[in-house]
């Protein structure tokens, strides 16, 4: 499937490219580069081209900071799983 990396997230969406996966898409990225993605930077009326442009000026986290973070996406996985 190609993409248009320069369309709005939002117009990107599919049935097989979701909102729901796009956002798991961000979280694994998270993990993988040890970064925190500010909730600010997840705006869908933005290109993927400007959000990773944004994502590439953030630091890497601790070892410190990445256990906190992960424990905070672990509590909000699990708070929302309850919900449901």
């Amino acid at each position: 499937m190609d993409v248009d990396v320069d369309l709005p997230i939002k117009d990107v969406f599919s049935p097989s490219l979701t909102e729901p996966s796009f956002s798991l898409a961000v979280v694994l990225f998270e993990l993988h580069h040890a970064i925190n993605i500010p909730d600010e930077f997840l705006d869908w009326n933005m290109s993927i081209r400007e959000f990773l442009r944004r994502v590439a000026t953030l630091p890497k986290l601790t070892p410190e900071e990445f256990g906190k973070h992960l424990s905070e996406m672990i509590r909000t996985f699990q708070l929302n799983s309850r919900l449901n």
